[in-house]
C-alpha cells in the first residue's frame, strides 16, 4: 500500500494520537518504513511548485509561503527558469539578521 506520506493520515490530522504513541511503538513504526522508497511516499499527482520571482521582497516570499502552506519556494528569473530556492528557515533567519532596514 502506498502512502501519500510516510506518516498515516490519522496521525497527521490529530496530534493527540502522536503524543499517545510511546517510544517502543514509534520505533516499530519506523521499522515498518524500512523498505519504502521516496516514490512510495511522494504524492501521486504533481502539484505546481510554489515560485517567486528573484526580484520579490522577503515579505512577498513569506506571504506566499503562508498562503500555500509551503516551507520551500522556488526562485525563478524573468523567463521562469529556476535560479534558486528559499526555505522558511532561511527566510526567517534573513529577516532576523538583516531586519526591515537592510
Amino acid at each position: 500500500m502506498k502512502y501519500l506520506w510516510s506518516v498515516p493520515e490519522s496521525y497527521r490530522e490529530d496530534l493527540a494520537l502522536v503524543r499517545a504513541v510511546d517510544e517502543d511503538h514509534a520505533d516499530r513504526f519506523w521499522l515498518e518504513l524500512a523498505g519504502r522508497t521516496v516514490g512510495d511516499c511522494a504524492p501521486q499527482r504533481f502539484a505546481k511548485p510554489v515560485t517567486v520571482r528573484a526580484d520579490a521582497t522577503l515579505f512577498e516570499a513569506a506571504v506566499l509561503m503562508a498562503r500555500q502552506h509551503s516551507p520551500l519556494v522556488a526562485v525563478v528569473d524573468d523567463m521562469g527558469l529556476l535560479v534558486g530556492a528559499i526555505t522558511l528557515e532561511r527566510l526567517i533567519t534573513g529577516l532576523a539578521v538583516f531586519g526591515p532596514e537592510e
